[in-house]
């Protein structure tokens, strides 16, 4: 049987160019092709990768630059980042640059410093109304920032 299989795959026209093509892949000419295309590859993957961690490295820099550079628009992603509504956002860093707070990301660090900086915010609201939504306002985002941590701590 393995003879007649042999036979047919011998007169096979197929086979015998799969034979011929492998064979002037295999050949001693092509050797150095393969190896300079291989070569260009890895080095436009080298190039690729470089590039990769260019634009990391940069954004990574602009991000630390942010706390520095603008702290009112750190202190606004940070709140994003607890799922802080637009209106609230904006709300509580008008009132924090109102109240005089140079790092208002301060206070999402500890519950203590929160307070805190809630208490100079809210003391330099002169409007009852607007304290009172300040105040329930901040109150929600105390819980957004430090609640979800401490559950995870009790763990």
């Amino acid at each position: 049987m393995t003879a007649m299989v042999s036979f047919l795959l011998a007169q096979n026209p197929v086979a015998d160019g799969l034979k011929g093509l492998r064979g002037g892949l295999n050949s001693p000419e092509t050797v150095g092709a393969d190896l300079n295309l291989f070569f260009w590859l890895m080095m436009a993957l080298a190039l690729f990768l470089a590039t990769l961690l260019v634009v990391n490295r940069r954004r990574q820099r602009r991000a630390l630059n942010l706390a520095t550079v603008n702290p009112s628009r750190f202190f606004g992603r940070a709140l994003r980042n607890l799922r802080v509504g637009r209106k609230d956002r904006m709300v509580i860093d008008w009132l924090a640059r109102r109240a005089g707070l140079e790092r208002p990301t301060a206070m999402l660090l500890h519950p203590a410093v929160f307070d805190a900086y809630a208490g100079r915010i809210t003391g330099s609201i002169d409007s009852k109304s607007l304290r009172e939504y300040a105040t329930g306002r901040l109150a929600i985002i105390r819980s957004l920032a430090f609640e979800a941590r401490d559950d995870g701590e009790k763990s």
